[in-house]
């Protein structure tokens, strides 16, 4: 279930997922689900619909709803069952269907560096200039000022993972089809998430 495309040696654990059972109409069950989830891994949660691999996405991710009774086969680190908060914290669960607001920019939706509702000509400029430079960190270049609707679709996934790093995710949950992506930005989607990963 989990690859290391570098074969690197692998971080610390992040989180440890052990001897988990979980139940649900909507999400299907688990049983006896164990692993960990390293720094600088990718992990691959396989299923079809109604498997269970969406139950585990909404209790990794610290859906409430979930929580309080799954939590328990949990250990964030080397703590047993998590507060949620703390769960929530070190992850974020991306749903690369969910709509974004289309009319913002690049540079609006990650907000980096931005302090305050009202920016002025020089921070508007800041943001649009730390904006590019996250995108090369990833060897994509993208005008800061386009609005996201106008984005090609690797560089919305791009940005959206981005925006999830910033507010200081650890473990990034992607929920991803592929949907309108050439097979050739699939792949170069693939080494994106093997760069973040690293």
């Amino acid at each position: 279930m989990r690859t290391n495309p570098e074969k690197q040696a692998a971080g610390h654990a992040l989180l440890t997922v052990s001897d988990l059972n979980a139940d649900s109409e909507s999400y299907g069950e688990l049983h006896h689900v164990s692993f960990r989830i390293r720094e600088r891994e990718v992990t691959a949660l396989l299923g079809l619909d109604g498997s269970g691999a969406d139950l585990l996405q909404q209790i990794l991710a610290g859906n409430p709803d979930f929580f309080p009774r799954y939590g328990r086969g949990l250990y964030l680190e080397d703590k047993r069952k998590p507060n949620l908060s703390d769960l929530q914290r070190l992850t974020r669960r991306i749903l690369m269907t969910e709509e974004v607001i289309k009319n913002w920019t690049v540079a609006e939706y990650l907000s980096l560096g931005s302090t305050g509702a009202y920016l002025g000509k020089r921070a508007k400029s800041r943001m649009r200039e730390l904006t590019e430079e996250a995108f090369l960190e990833y060897g994509q270049t993208v005008d800061a000022q386009t609005t996201m609707e106008n984005l090609s679709e690797l560089h919305r996934r791009l940005a959206r993972i981005i925006r999830a790093l910033e507010d200081g995710a650890k473990i990034l949950i992607l929920e991803d089809e592929c949907v309108g992506m050439s097979p050739e930005e699939v792949e170069e989607y693939g080494e994106i998430i093997r760069t973040v990963a690293a």
